[in-house]
């Protein structure tokens, strides 16, 4: 499969949050490229690091010093985001058993 990047923020650390066309979020812990040196060497300069862009044609990663990183490598290497869940809020029906106790917890919670 031909993984595609379709946004990439810069976060603290050298981290990126990618966004693939499949909608999955991911984080890149870009440090480990930046210690080898070489063209990332010099993303060391975070200002550098932060001018990340998407390739359009391409879905993958490129900064102005030259610097680009596969799509799918991006992908293989980068960790699922963790998203905070919401609660679900339920909306059972009043006078049912379910609903009385939605209306108990929430009178509780007001408490």
């Amino acid at each position: 499969m031909m993984h595609f990047i379709v946004e990439a923020v810069p976060k603290e650390n050298f981290i990126l949050k990618l966004k693939f066309r499949t909608g999955e979020v991911r984080l890149l812990d870009m440090k480990p490229y930046i210690r080898e040196g070489g063209v990332f060497g010099r993303l060391r300069d975070e200002r550098k690091f932060r001018e990340v862009k998407v390739q359009p044609d391409l879905g993958g990663l490129v900064w102005a010093s030259g610097a680009d990183f596969c799509p799918n490598t991006a992908f293989m290497e980068s960790k699922p985001h963790a998203r905070k869940a919401q609660p679900r809020k339920r909306k059972d029906k009043p006078g049912t058993a379910a609903g009385i106790l939605e209306e108990l917890e929430s009178a509780k919670s007001k408490a």
